[in-house]
C-alpha cells in the first residue's frame, strides 16, 4: 500500500519534469554606433557635402540641392562645415537618358468553348534610360579616398508598362502619362544611386546610430512547469535592453539586467545535456547570457559562453552567428581604435 501511494506521488512530478521543451524567441531593443570600415584619422572631426549636377537635371528630378545633400550626404559622427572640411564629398549626377522607347507587341493563342484557337494581341512600352552618377571623397591634403561611379552611363534599365488590347489606347495612355512616368523614373533611379552613395560613405567612414533588434531564447509553452520562471527573466532583459542609449554608457543596462543573467548562470549548470529537453533548457540559459554579454560588450565571456553550447550542440546556426558577430564587433572596435560602441565622440578614443 506504502508503495502504491509513493507511485501516485511521484507519478505527477515524473510527468511534468518529462513535459517536452520547444524554443521561441522574444525581441529586445538595441541602440549603438557602428564602427566604419576605414576609419578616418582621429584628427578629423569636419566635412564638406557638394552636388555636382545641372540646374536643369536639377529641376527635372523634383528634388532641391539642399535636401539632396542633407538626406543623403550626411556624414554620420561629423560636422558639416562650408570652409577648410577635413573630408571633401561631392556627389555627381549626369544627364538623364532615354535610349529608346518602343511599343512591343506581343501575340498569345488561346482556345475558345468551341475549342477554335484565337490569337490576341496585345501591345505596351519599353523604355530604356541611363542616369550616371558618380562619389568623390578626397581629405583635406587632395587625397583621394574615393572616386566611383554608382551607375555608369551604360548602366542601362528598363520600364515596361502595363498591356493594352490596341496601340490607339497604348499611345492614348502614353501621350499623357509621358512626362510624369519619365520624371518618375529619373527621381526613383537618383534616390537608388544616392542611397547607395549616403551606404557607401558611411559603411566607409561615418558613425551610423543604429537602432535595431535582437532576440532572446524563450520556453515556446506556456503549459511548462518552468515557462513563467523563464518569461519573467526574459522579461527582465527587454526592460534592461530597452534603456541602452548609444549616447550613453552600458552600466544602467547591465545592472537592470544582472538578476536574469544570475538567474540562467544558476539555471544553466541545473540541466543536463544528457537529456534532449533539459538540454534545450541549458541551451536557452547559456545562449541569453551569451547574447547579453555580446551587447554589454564583454566578449571574452560571451564568447566562452557560446563555445560552451557548441560542446553540446555543435550545428546550431543561432549560436554560429553570434560567435561570428562577437568577432565582427571586437575587431570593427580595435580597428576603429575604440572601445564601445557606445558615446563615440568623433576626435577622440571612448
Amino acid at each position: 500500500m506504502k508503495n502504491f501511494l509513493l507511485v501516485l506521488l511521484l507519478t505527477p512530478f515524473s510527468v511534468v519534469t518529462a513535459q517536452s521543451v520547444s524554443i521561441s524567441s522574444e525581441s529586445a531593443s538595441v541602440e549603438y554606433y557602428r564602427m566604419p570600415d576605414v576609419p578616418l584619422t582621429k584628427e578629423c572631426t569636419t566635412y564638406s557635402a557638394n552636388l555636382d549636377i545641372s540646374y536643369t537635371e536639377l529641376a527635372k528630378s523634383g528634388f532641391t540641392e539642399s535636401y539632396i545633400i542633407d538626406t543623403y550626404l550626411d556624414l554620420a559622427g561629423y560636422k558639416q562645415v562650408n570652409k577648410n572640411p577635413d573630408v571633401e564629398i561631392t556627389a555627381t549626377i549626369g544627364e538623364f537618358i532615354i535610349w529608346s522607347e518602343m511599343r512591343n507587341t506581343n501575340r498569345s493563342k488561346t482556345k475558345d468553348k468551341d475549342g477554335i484557337e484565337r490569337v490576341k494581341y496585345t501591345y505596351n512600352m519599353e523604355v530604356k534610360y541611363s542616369l550616371p552618377m558618380g562619389i568623390q571623397v578626397y581629405n583635406k591634403e587632395g587625397k583621394t579616398l574615393i572616386d566611383k561611379y554608382i551607375f555608369a552611363m551604360s548602366d542601362t534599365r528598363s520600364w515596361i508598362s502595363s498591356s493594352y488590347s490596341s496601340l490607339s489606347d497604348l499611345d492614348s495612355y502614353w501621350r499623357i502619362q509621358r512626362k510624369t512616368k519619365l520624371s518618375d523614373l529619373q527621381k526613383d533611379l537618383m534616390k537608388e544611386g544616392m542611397n547607395a552613395i549616403s551606404d557607401l560613405i558611411n559603411n566607409t567612414y561615418g558613425f551610423r546610430l543604429i537602432n535595431d533588434k535582437i532576440k532572446f531564447a524563450a520556453i515556446g509553452k506556456k503549459s511548462h512547469p518552468d515557462y513563467d520562471r523563464f518569461q519573467k527573466n526574459v522579461e527582465i532583459m527587454q526592460a534592461a535592453f530597452q534603456q541602452m542609449d548609444a549616447d550613453k554608457s552600458l552600466d544602467a543596462v547591465q545592472v537592470k539586467a544582472q538578476p536574469a543573467l544570475e538567474f540562467y548562470a544558476a539555471s544553466a549548470v541545473k540541466f543536463s545535456t544528457g537529456n534532449k529537453d533539459q538540454k534545450k533548457l541549458k541551451h536557452i540559459c547559456l545562449y541569453n547570457q551569451a547574447l547579453a554579454y555580446c551587447w554589454l560588450e564583454d566578449f571574452d565571456k560571451a564568447e566562452t559562453l557560446a563555445k560552451s553550447i557548441q560542446k553540446f550542440d555543435t550545428k546550431n546556426k543561432d549560436v554560429k552567428k553570434l560567435l561570428e558577430q562577437i568577432e565582427y564587433v571586437r575587431a570593427s572596435l580595435v580597428n576603429a581604435g575604440r572601445t564601445s560602441r557606445h558615446q563615440v565622440v568623433v576626435g577622440e578614443k571612448t
